[in-house]
C-alpha cells in the first residue's frame, strides 16, 4: 500500500488501526474499472483474509 493511501485511511477513519489491521492486497494499478480479471483477483485476495460465502452463479 502506498503511503498516501494509508494516510487517507488513517485520516478519514481515525481509530481504524485500533479496531483492525489494515491489509494490503498487493494488486497493481493496471486494471480498468470492473475488469473481470481485476474482480477475480480481488475475490481471491479478499477471501484469503475474510471468509466469504460463495456467490450464486
Amino acid at each position: 500500500m502506498e503511503r498516501p493511501q494509508r494516510s487517507y485511511i488513517e485520516t478519514h477513519f481515525e481509530n481504524i488501526s485500533q479496531v483492525t489491521k489494515i491489509q494490503c492486497l498487493w494488486i497493481p494499478d493496471i486494471y480498468e474499472k470492473m475488469d473481470p480479471e481485476l474482480l477475480n483477483l480481488l475475490d481471491k485476495r479478499v477471501r484469503k483474509i475474510i471468509p466469504l460465502p460463495v456467490a450464486d452463479q
